[in-house]
């Protein structure tokens, strides 16, 4: 099938939950012998080498008013369409006027991948005026589109509350050949100064509200921690924007935007996600999973993940964290040794998700 894949994000360096949802679901879906178009406002060399049947092309981005309107998105969409394609994927609902209306013209199905209830998730990041406008774009999409795709059960309820339509279930998946349990890179370590020191991690995009708010409970927290009869434990920061969010002190390191962040989740004895607001689910679990590691995080952070209280996770309130990063602490949470994290993430494998979707039944369902 020719498939293009559309968004109004940036999808490189691939350092947003957003953009490898995006990429995971492209990725997978090329590898099944589609061929895969990405329309993104990137102006990006990439060599998709691994991937015959996966291209992109770009349009110029006009910032966030251009998700709602852009006359060069309109063009390249366009192009795009009139090219030939089976179906059109929009990630997000911004760009739900354009693509409503050019897929209606030239006859492409449309499916709309919400990485979250959308309207929801402004709401409550942006105030009620921003999730009534996000709120319309949406109700538009869902209204066209010959399908929707949601990230977990909690959406799904959320889209037959507010839209009266039930999407199908694509969970947030992993690339399973990237992520993957390893040995921590001892250069690194002595890079970031962690030489004989245990690390717990924490990792994302800080210009992302719910992330700084995390980030600031946990330097709220002591560190170094210290376990009698076990090396100190410091605090490591990875991602866009983590040194100017975190001050200078011991115990505390912050790297800034990485190339590989899985060579930094294999450094980690154990990693943190001390959420309480956000959408979507949440990747960095999936990620670290993979990579066979321990979870301590908010039951909010691990919300939509069926399954993972038993092969890793542990879950507590924020009132509850410290006490419980305590317990585990005292435990020789070596690095990649959970075995039954790696095998539950195996079963989200993008390969594996995307598989269990008839993409071609959404072509034969709008003739």
């Amino acid at each position: 099938m020719r498939i293009l894949i559309t968004t109004p994000h940036c999808l490189w360096p691939e350092s947003r939950g957003a953009a490898r949802r995006t990429l995971g679901i492209a990725y997978a879906l090329a590898g099944h012998g589609h061929s895969v178009e990405l329309l993104t406002p990137d102006r990006h060399s990439h060599n998709f080498s691994a991937f015959s049947d996966l291209s992109y092309s770009s349009y110029r981005s006009l910032g966030s008013a251009g998700h709602f309107w852009n006359p060069f998105f309109f063009r390249s969409l366009t192009r795009a369409l009139e090219g030939g394609k089976d179906i059109a994927i929009a990630e997000f609902p911004y760009q739900s006027y354009p693509l409503t209306r050019l897929c209606s013209r030239f006859n492409v199905p449309l499916v709309y991948d919400a990485h979250n209830c959308e309207a929801d998730r402004m709401r409550k990041l942006r105030g009620r005026a921003v999730g009534v406008l996000v709120g319309r774009s949406e109700a538009q999409m869902v209204s066209a589109c010959q399908a929707v795709l949601c990230v977990s059960r909690s959406d799904q309820e959320m889209f037959i509350s507010r839209y009266s339509h039930r999407p199908m279930l694509l969970p947030n998946g992993v690339d399973t050949r990237y992520f993957t349990p390893g040995l921590p890179d001892e250069e690194l370590l002595a890079r970031l100064g962690l030489t004989g020191k245990r690390v717990a991690l924490y990792f994302g995009t800080f210009d992302y509200p719910p992330n700084r708010q995390a980030l600031k409970r946990l330097l709220s927290l002591e560190w170094p921690r210290r376990q009698s009869g076990l090396p100190d434990t410091h605090l490591l920061i990875v991602g866009r924007n983590s040194t100017e969010c975190t001050p200078t002190r011991e115990g505390v390191i912050a790297t800034g935007e990485v190339d590989d962040i899985a060579q930094y989740i294999r450094l980690a004895n154990i990693v943190l996600v001390p959420l309480t607001e956000g959408g979507g689910t949440r990747l960095k679990i999936i990620e670290a999973l993979a990579c066979g590691q321990i979870v301590l995080s908010t039951p909010f952070g691990a919300m939509g993940l069926d399954n993972v209280q038993d092969k890793g996770v542990f879950c507590c309130e924020w009132n509850d964290f410290d006490t419980a990063l305590n317990t585990l602490l005292g435990r020789p949470l070596k690095p990649g040794s959970n075995q039954g994290g790696r095998g539950w993430a195996e079963n989200m494998d993008w390969l594996h998700l995307t598989a269990n979707i008839d993409w071609a039944e959404f072509h034969c369902n709008s003739k």
